[in-house]
């Protein structure tokens, strides 16, 4: 398989070790997420698994996104979605508990990770310390940027029928929001402007240990709460998608989430 290369590594790699990113560098990394769902949605495509290492950095110092294998499409004869799949403290509060309310929910979930990741660009870690609490409590952090705050606590909603993106206006009440001042929405996937990270060379992501005991848990637990037909999961386009590789950047990234805690 031949992939674009992507010099400057996840972005996992710029974040990890850090108390957050410069306020600019944040806003850029933030609105490159947006757009980027933006043009999904309009593919009719929900992500739902949106997270800094599926976030990879090219040459120019954009951004990347990728891992499509819990990607769904959206038709109008199956509109909403009921697995909980994801990353878990990464996860909209409708996918967590989909099954128990017996709640269908759409593109709704991946507005909520984008909230979760504009927090984590500025503070340096994840906005709840117990995400699968039906109440999780807000971690309070100053954000340089008000309007940065705003935006965050709109998009952490955990009632997605009032989640900023998610109402009569969809998208457009997102993208007018008064945090991204000064953007030009067009122009952000045409890469005109200049990234924070151009050149960066990014390192070699280390293996962590227990990370096999971690995959056949995984596995269990994938086997178990499997659900019939299997066909929610497919976008029909994507070339393959590795049974083994989902269920190890499900595991690893779960570990990332508790060492980050």
């Amino acid at each position: 398989m031949l992939f674009e290369l992507a010099p400057g590594g996840e972005l996992m790699a710029v974040l990890d070790g850090t108390h957050g990113l410069a306020e600019h560098d944040a806003r850029f990394y933030a609105a490159c997420v947006a757009s980027a769902l933006v043009y999904l949605h309009g593919l009719s495509i929900a992500y739902r698994d949106l997270k800094p290492e599926n976030l990879l950095i090219d040459e120019q110092g954009h951004i990347r996104l990728i891992d499509m294998g819990l990607a769904a499409r959206v038709t109008k004869k199956s509109p909403k979605r009921r697995s909980r799949v994801g990353t878990d403290c990464y996860m909209a509060p409708e996918v967590r508990w989909a099954k128990d309310r017996r709640e269908q929910y759409g593109f709704s979930c991946d507005w909520y990770t984008v909230g979760v990741l504009t927090y984590e660009f500025s503070a340096g870690t994840v906005p709840f310390s117990h995400p699968e609490y039906d109440c999780p409590v807000y971690r309070h952090h100053e954000f340089a940027d008000s309007q940065c705050e705003a935006l965050v606590k709109a998009l952490l909603d955990q009632d997605h029928k009032t989640r900023l993106g998610c109402g009569a206006r969809g998208v457009s009440e997102l993208l007018d929001h008064p945090y991204w001042r000064g953007i030009e929405w067009e122009l952000v996937p045409l890469k005109k402007f200049d990234s924070p990270c151009k050149g960066l060379k990014g390192p070699r992501k280390q293996k962590r240990e227990g990370e096999k005991k971690a995959e056949q848990i995984a596995a269990d637990i994938n086997e178990a709460g499997a659900e019939g037909g299997g066909e929610e999961h497919a976008v029909g386009n994507w070339d393959f998608v590795s049974p083994n590789a989902v269920i190890e950047e499900y595991m690893e990234n779960i570990y990332l989430c508790v060492s980050s805690i």
